[in-house]
């Protein structure tokens, strides 16, 4: 049985890191650069575990119109369709409204819009090629 437990870190933890890189560059062959930048301690990083064991992470970042910017959504891939995805953008989404902000915004790959989409958030402009990987931006507004 999995007993969920939530922690924000202002630092990318091993776990996340290991977790990001299995997922985006492993997975999605995603330069490694592109994946992993010089600022990461900019940055407040969500994790959901069960135990010690790192299940999904997100990361948050201040931009422009007081939006906060939701990225680096992963899961591991033997839990995926369990509904941790969704666990971690409404946990992402609820450190961010305890730190003031009611606006999000994600470059969503464009395969998961529909995921986002039923989450709320609306697409803004048109799909864009990032990393090699068809991309959308996407909104909500509390």
């Amino acid at each position: 049985m999995i007993s969920l437990s939530y922690e924000t870190h202002n630092d990318m933890t091993d776990g996340e890191y290991q977790l990001r890189y299995a997922v985006f560059v492993i997975e999605q062959k995603m330069p490694y650069e592109e994946e992993f930048e010089n600022d990461e301690d900019n940055f407040f990083h969500c994790h959901i575990y069960d135990g010690k064991r790192l299940l999904a992470c997100a990361r948050l970042g201040q931009v422009a119109d007081g939006m906060i910017r939701i990225g680096r959504i992963a899961v591991r891939k033997d839990l995926r369709g369990n509904g941790l995805g969704k666990k971690i953008v409404e946990y992402a989404e609820h450190v961010s409204r305890e730190k003031g902000y009611n606006k999000f915004f994600l470059i969503a790959q464009a395969y998961a819009k529909g995921f986002y989409e039923k989450m709320g958030y609306i697409t803004e402009g048109d799909e864009f090629m990032e990393a090699g990987i068809p991309h959308i931006k996407m909104i909500k507004i509390l």
